[in-house]
């Protein structure tokens, strides 16, 4: 099986690669692990690294005073809940705020890949886990899509938003995905250029602030490719 879930942890292997999350007590999705091919022993010890500290910041619930979401890495990130970094999504929820709380609902593995409907997607996949997460105060669903492509070391994500209620809500962004990493010192490759001068390769460094990639034609030009590579 190249997807797999054991108490509460989600384990996707391609050939050569190894991707890890699990859902915590209180329901969100901590990433845990994304590398190397590991065995079961080696990912017994990834699960033993992670580890939470009392600091500085908003406790999540008052029953558990080291809960902080600002400094766990995560699978999806929400807005109000103490959690500072950049969340995936912006949405008006139907009481009025810009609080969200996605927390694990119901999950599903399916062989091959499940298609969109209304726009153009990678096909060919293995296998597809589908992860439901509801939010704490309201009908909305977030589903989350990880397909594995095994022999070619890929993991495709997105995200799908349902509103299940009587109420409207209002998206004001709404990513694929997020893909919260420790820190290795990692460099950012990026293909910019020009019209007979496409594709230079530029190197820099990830440091603390907000990179943006983009090409702003509406599709990947020879200007830019909004395509990246990190390395470490």
């Amino acid at each position: 099986m190249m997807i797999t879930c054991k108490d509460k942890v989600f384990r996707l292997d391609t050939s050569n690669t190894t991707y890890m999350f699990r859902i915590t007590g209180f329901g969100h999705l901590e990433h845990v692990y994304y590398g190397i091919l590991l065995d079961e022993e080696d990912s017994a010890d990834v699960m033993a690294w992670k580890t939470t500290v009392p600091v500085s910041g908003v406790n999540y619930d008052e029953s558990d005073r080291i809960y902080n979401l600002d400094i766990m890495c995560l699978e999806w990130s929400d807005n109000g809940r103490g959690d500072y970094r950049q969340s995936p999504s912006e949405l008006m929820m139907p009481d009025g705020t810009f609080v969200s709380d996605f927390i694990y609902h119901s999950h599903r593995i399916v062989d091959g890949s499940v298609p969109m409907n209304t726009l153009p997607s990678s096909y060919g996949g293995d296998q597809t886990l589908e992860i439901t997460l509801k939010d704490t105060t309201s009908e909305i669903y977030l589903v989350l899509y990880y397909t594995v492509y095994e022999k070619a070391d890929c993991i495709t994500r997105r995200a799908v938003l349902k509103n299940e209620s009587d109420s409207p809500l209002v998206i004001r962004r709404l990513m694929s995905m997020m893909v919260d990493l420790p820190d290795e010192k990692f460099r950012m490759y990026t293909l910019d250029g020009g019209w007979i001068r496409e594709a230079h390769l530029h190197e820099r460094p990830v440091e603390y602030g907000i990179i943006i990639n983009s090409s702003n034609t509406g599709t990947s030009s020879n200007r830019h490719n909004p395509a990246f590579m990190l390395a470490s």
